[in-house]
């Protein structure tokens, strides 16, 4: 994707909100930090809920879980 992580606050506040947990990938993903495809393996997949007013939004991505170990590391998790 190729856009710096620090520069856009629309990643922080998914990252903030998003409940992390660690799950199977049966079908092929995309890691949402480096792009790169994987599938049958563990990765970590983010959660996040916005409400308001009307329907509440699921919004839904996946890490690597080298990335997302180095993204806790940074403290960006």
């Amino acid at each position: 994707m190729s856009i710096p992580f620090e520069t856009q606050d629309w990643y922080r506040a998914f990252f903030r909100k998003a409940k992390w947990k660690l799950a199977f990938a049966w079908f092929p993903k995309q890691c949402f930090l480096s792009g790169k495809w994987f599938w049958l393996q563990l990765g970590y997949k983010g959660e996040a809920v916005w409400t308001g007013p009307g329907t509440p939004v699921f919004e839904t991505r996946w890490l690597t879980k080298g990335e997302f170990l180095i993204a806790a590391l940074k403290g960006q998790i």
